[in-house]
């Protein structure tokens, strides 16, 4: 895709380098994205996982993401320099929310396995 004469990569593209990023960093900062790529772009985990998969040939299992996703949420803390909210509280809120979502999708993810098994 071109921009302004340069070549960039789309959002899918886009979206497929930064899961495989976070999968091979563990990053907070790679989990944020990862969040926002699930929140606010609408994009489904199994829509990422597969964009991985088209894109670098590796096939993630789910289960993998959220085991991987759970190791961040310890760090989350760590995102605070990267937030432009300065207010303690309005931070504090935000990374709650970051954490219930992967806790509870992570959640939601498990008890569907074991209602299958």
């Amino acid at each position: 895709m071109k921009y302004k004469g340069l070549l960039i990569d789309n959002l899918t593209d886009m979206a497929a380098n930064k899961v495989m990023a976070y999968l091979d960093r563990n990053q907070p900062k790679d989990l944020l994205d990862v969040y926002t790529l699930l929140v606010e772009k609408k994009f489904t985990l199994v829509e990422l996982l597969q964009l991985v998969e088209r894109k670098f040939g590796a096939r993630i299992p789910e289960f993998l993401f959220w085991s991987e996703s759970g190791k961040s949420l310890k760090r989350l803390d760590d995102l605070r320099p990267y937030l432009l909210e300065s207010d303690l509280k309005q931070q504090d809120e935000f990374l709650t929310d970051v954490k219930h979502y992967f806790l509870d999708e992570g959640k939601d993810f498990l008890t569907t396995i074991l209602e299958k098994s």
